[in-house]
């Protein structure tokens, strides 16, 4: 990697006694860093924590030197997102099964998700906001200021109700894909991925609406 071999690495390159790979942990630096708004990108920075090599979280659980600061704001994110339990159960009165989130809270609630570049902000989408107690979800969260309400057009069943209808004609197709769904500033959208789509037929997906999907360009990831 040529950051790696830059002037401005030299120092942190130098005194690398690390078992970890130079190059490796810079990749990974650059990798984790672009997710969120708060752990910066800048070269001269990144250079100085792998030069300072702090021994805090980062280092111990993700094997990533991070600043005390850093850490501190994930922290502070991590609280915020501890808080989604209990917001789901206030929205849809069921608690959040584990690893499972959003699935069979009714016909409002499509998703909630913790949005890394927005200041760790806990995003809502539902089908219809008035029927939010906001003042009630603000107290939960404990700051309102990063409570982010969307109202979008499909709810969470209709959405897995597109998704298993394209996933069954990608079987009988033989194109290979994906549809995941993405949570947006927009809400939840469905993407189809696939590495070439000029193979889908003319009519693929006809029974979806258009402004559910969007089809891109990608590998397959199983």
């Amino acid at each position: 990697m040529e950051l790696a071999a830059s002037k401005e690495f030299e120092s942190a390159r130098e005194d690398w006694s690390e078992g970890l790979d130079f190059v490796g942990q810079i990749a990974y630096q650059l990798e984790y860093r672009a997710y969120t708004d708060y752990l910066s990108l800048d070269p001269t920075h990144i250079a100085a924590v792998l030069e300072s090599k702090p021994q805090n979280f980062g280092y111990e659980q993700l094997q990533l030197f991070l600043t005390d600061g850093e850490v501190a704001e994930m922290d502070r994110r991590a609280a915020l997102g501890d808080k989604i339990e209990d917001l789901v159960q206030e929205i849809s009165g069921k608690a959040t099964p584990e690893g499972d989130e959003g699935d069979d809270y009714g016909d409002n609630l499509v998703g909630i998700w913790q949005d890394q570049r927005d200041g760790g902000a806990i995003v809502i989408s539902v089908v219809d906001a008035t029927q939010l107690d906001i003042g009630k979800l603000g107290q939960i969260l404990g700051d309102s200021s990063l409570l982010r309400i969307v109202e979008q057009k499909y709810s969470r069943t209709d959405l897995e109700t597109f998704r298993d209808a394209i996933n069954r004609e990608l079987a009988s197709s033989g194109v290979p894909g994906n549809v995941v769904m993405n949570s947006t500033s927009e809400g939840r959208v469905l993407e189809l991925r696939t590495p070439d789509p000029s193979l889908l037929p003319a009519d693929f997906a006809a029974m979806v609406p258009a402004d559910a999907l969007s089809i891109v360009t990608s590998p397959v990831f199983e």
